[in-house]
């Protein structure tokens, strides 16, 4: 089920959510005397954690405002309806808003999303389009500190890794298998002690039991 959230700073007003298959957009307006369009838009942003598009946007100087649509895509020009949020029609305070779009059955690499707002009279504007990328959700990071890696390396997991068994294994440069280690509730950031490693190149294998990455690191 996704997640629906809204805050309005130094006012109080309910926030409706009404859930369909959908797009969105929306567009900034510094002035409300007139304004050109009904709301101020000071931030729009999507973010992927867990399978999940994390929408998150902030405005200000709501004008005779209706509501917000959120439009996703998945080609970034067919547009359909995924959320329909009520928010104040008149206020100078700053709202913030957050949608959870759950991608974990999306077969798509990148999915688009925009906000589309509506006045009272119907008039729509759009933000600028954000988009989240599905193959980055098996990205393996390995960073060392220092580079080259002395006597600990640390390693980034994807985030659907962890709280699961994962299997660090270290090889060396003729392909020969060194060390391994392994975590039955893996967390987002695993440290390695390298320090008893020769000096010299290493290819590091992580496993989750059904993907896996690697990544080269060198001990100094």
């Amino acid at each position: 089920m996704p997640y629906l959230y809204s805050t309005v700073k130094k006012a109080t007003v309910p926030v409706f959510a009404l859930l369909f298959l959908a797009t969105t957009g929306f567009s900034q307006s510094d002035s409300i005397k007139p304004p050109s369009i009904p709301v101020s838009l000071l931030d729009f942003r999507a973010n992927l954690k867990n399978d999940n598009a994390l929408l998150n946007w902030k405005t200000t100087n709501h004008y005779n405002f209706s509501h917000f649509i959120i439009e996703k895509s998945t080609d970034a020009r067919n547009y359909n309806d995924a959320v329909v949020i009520v928010a104040p029609e008149s206020t100078a305070a700053e709202n913030s808003y957050g949608y959870n779009d759950d991608l974990h059955n999306s077969t798509n690499k990148t999915v688009y999303y925009r906000l589309k707002m509506v006045d009272v009279n119907g008039k729509v504007s759009y933000s600028e389009t954000r988009m989240v990328r599905l193959t980055e959700r098996n990205n393996i990071q390995v960073s060392t500190f220092p580079n080259p890696a002395t006597n600990e390396l640390y390693v980034n997991i994807p985030n659907d890794w962890q709280e699961k068994t994962v299997t660090y294994d270290i090889y060396n440069s003729t392909g020969v298998l060194i060390k391994r280690y392994q975590n039955k509730q893996a967390a987002q950031i695993q440290q390695l002690n390298v320090q008893q490693l020769n000096n010299g190149n290493y290819v590091l294998k992580v496993n989750n039991g059904s993907n896996s990455k690697t990544a080269i690191f060198i001990k100094y």
